[in-house]
């Protein structure tokens, strides 16, 4: 799917569901009674959330690009700060979803029959929303690929582990996958994490239930995805809203015209750029995976925003390769660690 946004049309490039959002009217709004607050403005908290997690791991991922080498042929470069920084992320994108079903809380009339639930998941399934069924159908693929990340971490003993894939082959190339023309990157650094845990045989590593084959996840793949997905949740958000209200109220809610853009758009736009610049070098069970692609331009105070998932934008990389982590074996007792990619052969 491809989703496109200019602020010359839209008046800003912030996700769809933000400009329906102030097209809601009074009469179809029932945040007061269940002590919410107006659905814009959990929106916008909400995504202000995420869009201020992304923006230190983009700062740090441009660390890691400039940071020299020393002596041993290593980067002289610290990656604790990258496990803290990447919990964030995840919890602020599931956090995110969570507050999408407040929103379709808002507008469903409440009644003495009303669910006492405290999960609002469940809340609308009891009292039949009518959209609720096919905005969960919509973002299951999504959410079934972060809950898992996020419940071990918080519930498993999960940790995040953060590394780099680097290199200093000179003949260390990439090119697109349905092409032969090769390019030669300039510095190729490719910063990546996985969830730690414990393998069958005792050993300390990437957990198999998350990472089944003994991998990790990359940034650049990664920002990416979650990026995108901002994106796809908002538009699913949108039809879920709109065809509740128009189920509910027997209301039409109109194309919205240009909305003036709010104090996260500036936000939004930073790390639309930023990411757009990260390099397309994945790691290499990354490479036959469905990637998203992100591309930003800006010319003369006109910004353009395209997101797409899946994307044909997939690259591979030849060459030689040297991997720097950071162990911690906290608990005192786990001496057999497996790193990410043992025994995976690199092509």
């Amino acid at each position: 799917m491809k989703i496109s946004h200019k602020a010359s049309r839209d008046g800003n490039i912030n996700p769809t569901i933000y400009n329906y959002l102030h097209l809601l009217t009074d009469d179809t709004l029932h945040h007061n009674t269940y002590n919410m607050r107006h659905p814009l403005a959990i929106y916008n908290m909400s995504l202000g959330r995420v869009i201020s997690a992304f923006v230190p791991i983009l700062d740090e991922i441009d660390k890691v690009q400039t940071a020299l080498l020393n002596v041993k042929g290593n980067i002289n470069y610290d990656l604790s700060k990258f496990p803290t920084l990447q919990k964030e992320l995840l919890d602020s994108l599931l956090s995110h979803i969570d507050d999408c079903y407040h929103i379709l809380k808002t507008i469903y009339p409440p009644s003495q029959s009303q669910s006492s639930t405290l999960f609002v998941e469940k809340w609308l399934e009891e009292v039949k929303h009518p959209t609720i069924n096919k905005f969960k159908q919509d973002i299951k693929t999504y959410r079934d690929s972060l809950a898992p990340i996020v419940n071990h971490i918080k519930h498993g003993h999960g940790r995040v582990r953060s590394f780099i894939i680097y290199s200093k082959d000179s003949n260390f190339f990439a090119y697109h996958k349905e092409s032969s023309v090769r390019y030669y990157p300039w510095n190729p650094r490719i910063p990546g994490y996985y969830i730690e845990g414990v393998q069958a045989d005792g050993k300390i590593g990437p957990d198999p239930k998350i990472h089944p084959q003994n991998t990790a996840i990359s940034l650049n793949y990664d920002l990416r995805y979650h990026f995108v997905h901002i994106y796809l949740v908002g538009l699913y958000l949108k039809n879920s809203l709109v065809d509740a209200i128009s189920k509910l109220y027997k209301r039409k809610i109109d194309l919205p015209g240009q909305i003036e853009s709010n104090y996260i758009s500036a936000k939004i736009e930073n790390v639309a750029a930023r990411i757009s610049k990260l390099p397309t070098l994945f790691f290499p069970d990354e490479f036959d995976k469905t990637v998203a692609s992100v591309i930003y331009r800006k010319k003369n105070e006109e910004s353009e925003l395209t997101v797409e998932y899946p994307s044909s934008n997939i690259t591979k990389w030849q060459g030689k390769v040297m991997m720097y982590f950071n162990i911690h074996l906290e608990d005192r007792m786990s001496t057999d660690y497996q790193l990410p990619y043992g025994g995976f052969k690199f092509k």
